[in-house]
C-alpha cells in the first residue's frame, strides 16, 4: 500500500540515487547536492508512511467503515446492502509485495469508476472478501 503513496515520485526519486550511486563507483565520493536529494526522498517516505498509517478499513455485519486522513479525517460507512461489487486486481508490483488492489463499488457510483480504490495486503483481502460475501474472493 504504501508504494502506492510513493508511486508518483518514484522516477524522479530513483534518478538522483542511481545518479549518485554511479558516481560514487566512479568518482568514490559524493557531492554535497546527493545529501538533499536523500532528505528529500527520507522525507516524501516518511509521508508515505503516514498516509498508509492513516487509512482504515472495517467490517461487521451490516456495514463496511473506511476512514482516512490525519489532520483531515474523512469517514465513510457503506452498507453491504448497497454494494453493487468488490474487485481485487493484481500487477506485478502487487504480486512482488504482496498486496491487491481493492475496489469498492456502490450502487450509486458513476459508470467506469471505483467508488473505492486502495491497497490491502492479500491476506487482509482475502479476509474482507469473507467478511463481505462469505467467500474467498
Amino acid at each position: 500500500m504504501m508504494l502506492k503513496f510513493i508511486k508518483p515520485f518514484l522516477f524522479v526519486l530513483l534518478l538522483p540515487i542511481i545518479r549518485a550511486a554511479i558516481q560514487y563507483i566512479n568518482l568514490g565520493e559524493i557531492n554535497g547536492f546527493f545529501k538533499f536529494e536523500f532528505l528529500v526522498f527520507g522525507v516524501i517516505i516518511a509521508i508515505a508512511a503516514l498516509r498508509c498509517m492513516a487509512f482504515r478499513v472495517s467490517c461487521d455485519n451490516q456495514s463496511v467503515y473506511i476512514r482516512t486522513g490525519i489532520l483531515f479525517i474523512k469517514r465513510c460507512e457503506i452498507q453491504i446492502s448497497k454494494l453493487s461489487s468488490v474487485q481485487t486486481a493484481r500487477n506485478p508490483f502487487d504480486v512482488i509485495f504482496g498486496s491487491v488492489t481493492f475496489r469498492i463499488n456502490t450502487e450509486a457510483g458513476t459508470y467506469k469508476r471505483s467508488d473505492f480504490e486502495f491497497k490491502l495486503r492479500f491476506s487482509d483481502a482475502k479476509e474482507l472478501s469473507k467478511l463481505l460475501y462469505g467467500g474467498e474472493e
